[in-house]
């Protein structure tokens, strides 16, 4: 993955960048959940969902809800997980993107 570098004391939020603040966002949820600090990681994933949706990003949307499938997932609540895979795999036949789709696949155990 490309990361793009930002000049020291950046703010997306500052300058309107929502699809930095998006990112930014799921990789804060990531380190959360890798911390299994489960409360912090749906709190940063749902915001990356909130503002993917609100900007029309649906690959971003499609990130979030992995991201927050996986989440549930680390916390033992599987339905509740299975129920965004699947929304996960609806996002990525919406993109079209092949590697989302065979990522939402193996979520979803097939």
């Amino acid at each position: 993955m490309y990361l793009k570098r930002f000049p020291s004391g950046y703010d997306c939020r500052e300058v309107g960048d929502k699809a930095a603040e998006a990112r930014a966002a799921s990789g804060l949820g990531a380190v959360h959940q890798r911390m299994s600090g489960w409360s912090s990681a749906l709190r940063f994933h749902q915001l990356d969902l909130q503002i993917s949706t609100e900007n029309g990003d649906k690959s971003g949307q499609a990130r979030a809800l992995a991201n927050l499938g996986e989440t549930y997932e680390g916390m033992g609540k599987t339905d509740r997980a299975r129920e965004l895979y699947e929304d996960f795999l609806q996002a990525a036949v919406t993109v079209n993107d092949a590697a989302l789709k065979t990522r939402a696949y193996a979520s979803l155990g097939g």
